[in-house]
């Protein structure tokens, strides 16, 4: 089988560069492996957001990307039924933080953060005990979005159209000659061979594994993610469309929101890998964590966990490689960054102009 484009991964990030790729290229084939709960897409908090996200020019990509969804929601490309913004509430019981926050409100990477009076916040949000807080900043763009719905809205505008093939498989081997990759192997009954004039890899976690395939080095650290669901509960969130609770409690950092089903969904705002040591005992803590919070009994429904995408310096890993026909995006972020990947691979594979907004991502720095 062949085609103008492999697409592998079906992700956000995937589901997006494949809907604004389609307008231009002939012939796309996707590859991704239905109802991979291994996705990080699948167990991800899905949050819109360019909270302190250094050096400067990735917070800014962050930005300009989390600008691009409302821009998708005015359009009407996204509706309420696949996102939801409102912007963050950001909560710290103490001031240990507070010097970081006013050097971050007062940069020029601000946009949209700032202080507000933590009466006020209480107020906002009196659905919550929120007592012991007592300082609280909010983000004005933040959101989130429903992957699952978004990503499955995408590919029925997709299957309408003819030039586009989706299979269901994982690459089991890729075959090279000269740095290019001359066909990929898939796991399906048919063990299917699929040859393309350009491949891109948006997988996830196991864009690693697939470029190792082809002697392609891109470092990821162990980066687990867990959140939780409740059942469907009243309204919670009054005002903002999530929460940010930073305490000096066994879990120090929750973040939790409610979506369209009036589920909470909650998870940690750190990386820590404790949580994997024992996950039904981790989750059962944080929903203990997130009840001190809610005035209301919040039932436990379950939780979703799996490996989120991290390079190993904690930034994108985004382009051609060099002197080949592969094309790699693997980030960290990638709800909120899936807009401005797709318009930037757009350029750099569509219109064969190379961005530079990109260079700083690009995996050459790994091979110094």
């Amino acid at each position: 089988m062949k085609s103008d484009l492999t697409i592998v991964g079906f992700g956000i990030i995937g589901a997006m560069i494949a809907n604004t790729l389609s307008d231009y290229i002939n012939d796309i084939t996707i590859i991704y492996k239905y109802n991979d709960k291994k996705s990080a897409s699948y167990h991800s908090f899905a949050w819109i957001n360019a909270y302190d996200k250094p050096p400067h020019y990735y917070n800014k990509l962050n930005l300009d990307s989390m600008h691009l969804w409302h821009d998708l929601y005015k359009n009407n490309f996204v509706s309420d039924s696949e996102i939801k913004f409102g912007g963050d509430l950001r909560l710290y019981e103490n001031s240990n933080k507070i010097d970081n926050l006013h050097k971050l409100i007062n940069s020029e990477n601000n946009h949209g953060i700032k202080f507000l009076e933590i009466h006020k916040a209480k107020n906002d949000e009196n659905n919550l005990l929120l007592d012991n807080f007592n300082y609280a900043i909010e983000s004005e763009y933040d959101g989130w979005v429903e992957t699952d719905a978004l990503i499955n809205k995408i590919k029925k505008r997709l299957l309408t159209k003819r030039n586009i093939k989706f299979i269901n498989a994982e690459v089991k081997n890729a075959i090279s000659k000269d740095n290019n990759v001359k066909y990929l192997e898939l796991d399906d009954r048919e063990n299917t061979k699929i040859s393309s004039e350009m491949f891109l890899f948006a997988a996830g976690f196991q864009t690693s594994k697939i470029a190792s395939m082809l002697g392609i080095y891109l470092p990821q650290i162990i980066s687990p993610g867990i959140v939780i669901s409740s059942k469907p509960t009243n309204k919670v969130l009054n005002k903002y469309s999530s929460i940010n609770l930073i305490s000096e409690n066994h879990i120090p950092h929750i973040h939790f929101r409610q979506n369209q089903d009036n589920q909470i969904i909650c998870g940690i705002g750190s990386q820590d890998d404790s949580q994997f040591i024992n996950p039904k005992e981790f989750t059962l803590n944080l929903h203990a964590e997130l009840s001190k919070y809610v005035k209301q009994k919040i039932e436990y429904s379950g939780y979703k966990y799996g490996l989120r995408v991290m390079p190993k310096d904690g930034l994108p890993i985004i382009g051609l490689c060099e002197n080949s026909n592969v094309y790699i995006v693997m980030t960290h972020s990638g709800v909120t960054l899936a807009p401005i990947l797709a318009q930037v691979i757009k350029s750099e594979i569509v219109d064969k102009q190379l961005v530079s907004e990109i260079d700083f991502y690009r995996m050459k720095r790994f091979y110094k």
